[in-house]
């Protein structure tokens, strides 16, 4: 278990910056296509009933 967390560390050491650009630039390009999709929605709260995290998308019951 230590040497694949060893791994990890030294994988996120080496390359995390790339990775990490990497996947906040697929996200925004996500975001940026679901803006288009009717009945989705931002959620606004930090939390909902439901336990919704910040920036979830959920489908409106009335589209």
């Amino acid at each position: 278990m230590s040497a694949t967390l060893d791994g990890w560390r030294r994988h996120m050491a080496e390359q995390g910056h790339e990775l990490l650009g990497t996947a906040l630039r697929r996200a925004e390009r996500i975001r940026a296509e679901d803006a288009g999709l009717p009945g989705l929605r931002e959620s606004a709260c930090s939390t909902s009933a439901r336990g919704a995290s910040p920036g979830t998308r959920s489908v409106s019951s009335s589209a």
